[in-house]
């Protein structure tokens, strides 16, 4: 798992396969992670140089991917994702809607 989110009444993860969800079943099965949004490829991931950020961003789920790039220097690239659940797939989006990401190592947040 590389990022956690609490969204709309379920718990959500981050993998380099896609977006999985906790299932918590009303029988006597112990929970389990469903894949909700698998990416069509996986994205490159090292835990140096690449990471993923899932965020609420008002009320829509978002996931960023970030990259560390080097050609003369090194230098940060950003791809943000709009999350439709129902679809389960991912849409390439250019910005966060009027919203600012601020990104930690652990959790993002969008205001």
């Amino acid at each position: 798992m590389n990022s956690t989110l609490p969204f709309a009444g379920r718990f959500y993860c981050a993998t380099c396969w896609g977006v999985m969800a906790l299932n918590i079943t009303s029988d006597q099965q112990p929970p389990r992670l469903l894949m909700v949004a698998e990416f069509s490829e996986s994205f490159c991931f090292s835990q140096m140089m690449h990471s993923l950020h899932l965020v609420d961003n008002g009320g829509e789920m978002m996931l960023v991917h970030r990259t560390l790039c080097q050609d003369s220097n090194y230098y940060r690239k950003y791809d943000a994702y709009r999350m439709d659940l129902e679809a389960g797939i991912l849409i390439p989006v250019k910005s966060f809607n009027g919203r600012g990401a601020f990104m930690g190592m652990n959790r993002t947040m969008s205001v």
